[in-house]
């Protein structure tokens, strides 16, 4: 490949490891010593092809996607539209000017590294768009979904608007330094659906090195709800973190916790604190005067005193329990702001929208933030074809729910047919009949059938009678080109 190029990945099961770099247990592998690399103006890209999955996938990978630095610079490669499982680092990030976006990680990344992972000197690093579920392994503390993770200075990264839902063992997001010297500056934490963490939801600061790890980090538009321990953690002293404009709600233990800051360096602003009765608004250890006002609280009693702004009342959320986070006609949230540095909300919609901001990360105008949707989400990929004697096919099929509710059973009709579609005139092979399948979960199945003269194509066509309500039925014919 050359600056410039784009490398599509065709619907397809992608786990054989990296020939070029063996011993690194990478199924793609780009280095700086011997790859192409980009320029911002013109990267290398390495993309899903529209409308197909490409699916790297293998539990023998340690790795999916490396950006690997360690013997040359490598800068502005675009990762996007691919999708992850059972790998145990999925997306490792070095170099500068990378983009992560639109991708789909589910039950993958049992490792300490992350789902997505930014280690070495990076920056200018850009993950938007991406999805990321029912990763990790539970009981695994160290098992995250987007890591930064020091090993130098990290720095101009941007994490906005993607889900990160159901991390199992550690947190969403972490930042957490692991040499002396390692550094962390201009992290922009924004617009992202973070649920269901088995530790945090975030976690900013810490270190196994001698020196405070932090610099500035913005904290904006993000809703963070049910994470089993603090939402929100922050463990700097000499760090700036800013929040602002966040919705958090049901976080197990607190909302926010600040376990260290340091004096005037935290700003808590226009966020809603909603929780239990159980449930703290705010836990601070070792934390000097915070700035602080406007943040809306609700559920545990009275403000902190170290507000000299407070508000009070109901935020009246259309239907947290589905993840809808708006707030209704007369909530406590709406106008009752002041004015800070965000301009839009977590949809897009501009801020104020009336008579001054809202509190939390959607102004009423906005509409619901789009939960994680709580259906199965079925698709399938042919791993072999083979044309035996004559006109007879032999062929294995593997059809996988990538959602986040099981399905019930349904059939797979496979056809032989002229084009990669299903042809009018296309032939019935045979049907697969399938089970229910569970969230993460795969069915494989083979079929042998006799190949009709002039037909090039065997193409099946996942729950073709409809039976499974998916949240996407657009990618359930999978051809296959018999050789």
């Amino acid at each position: 490949m050359s600056t410039g190029d784009v490398c599509y990945l065709r619907d397809g099961r992608y786990d054989t490891l990296d020939p070029d770099y063996a011993g690194w247990d990478t199924v793609l592998m780009v280095a700086g010593a011997t790859s192409a690399t980009g320029t911002p103006d013109r990267p290398i890209a390495y993309v899903g092809y529209p409308g197909e999955v490409a699916l790297l996938a293998g539990e023998g990978a340690r790795r999916g996607v490396l950006l690997n630095q360690d013997e040359g610079a490598i800068a502005s490669v675009v990762v996007a539209n691919l999708s992850f499982t059972e790998i145990r680092y999925p997306l490792a990030i070095g170099g500068n000017g990378h983009r992560a976006v639109g991708n789909t990680f589910f039950d993958a990344a049992r490792d300490d590294s992350g789902v997505i992972g930014i280690n070495g000197d990076t920056s200018d690093i850009e993950v938007h768009g991406n999805r990321l579920f029912h990763n990790g392994e539970e009981g695994e503390k160290l098992f995250h979904g987007f890591y930064i993770g020091g090993y130098g200075a990290n720095s101009g990264i941007d994490f906005g608007w993607n889900e990160v839902d159901g991390q199992r063992g550690g947190r969403s997001i972490q930042l957490y330094g692991h040499l002396d010297g390692d550094f962390m500056d201009d992290i922009r934490i924004h617009d992202n659906f973070l649920r269901g963490a088995e530790l945090n939801n975030i976690v900013v600061g810490g270190s196994d090195g001698s020196n405070d790890v932090v610099g500035t980090v913005r904290i904006w538009n993000n809703v963070i709800v049910d994470g089993m321990e603090a939402g929100l953690r922050v463990n700097t002293t000499g760090g700036t973190v800013v929040i602002e404009n966040n919705t958090l709600h049901g976080n197990l233990i607190a909302q926010v916790y600040l376990e260290r800051a340091g004096a005037d360096r935290i700003t808590l602003r226009d966020n809603i604190l909603s929780c239990g009765p159980e449930q703290a608004y705010v836990v601070t250890d070792e934390a000097g005067p915070v700035s602080a006002g406007f943040n809306l609280y609700f559920g545990s009693g009275e403000p902190p005193a170290w507000d000299p702004e407070p508000r009070s009342g109901d935020p009246m959320f259309v239907a947290a329990a589905a993840g809808d986070f708006r707030c209704g006609a007369g909530s406590a949230a709406i106008d009752a702001g002041t004015a800070t540095a965000q301009t839009t909300d977590y949809m897009g919609v501009a801020r104020p929208q009336d008579a001054g901001f809202d509190i939390g990360a959607i102004e009423l105008a906005g509409d619901a933030p789009p939960p994680p949707p709580e259906l199965p989400q079925l698709s399938g990929l042919w791993t072999k074809i083979k044309r035996k004697s004559g006109r007879m096919v032999k062929a294995r099929f593997e059809v996988h729910n990538a959602g986040n509710a099981a399905s019930g059973s349904f059939t797979v009709n496979v056809h032989f047919s002229r084009t990669e579609a299903i042809d009018p005139d296309a032939v019935l092979a045979g049907s697969i009949e399938v089970g229910p399948l569970q969230p993460g979960s795969s069915f494989q199945s083979r079929l042998t059938a006799q190949r009709p003269n002039g037909y090039g194509y065997i193409v099946a066509f996942v729950d073709e009678g409809q039976a499974v309500e998916e949240s996407d039925e657009d990618d359930n014919v999978i051809a296959g080109q018999i050789p």
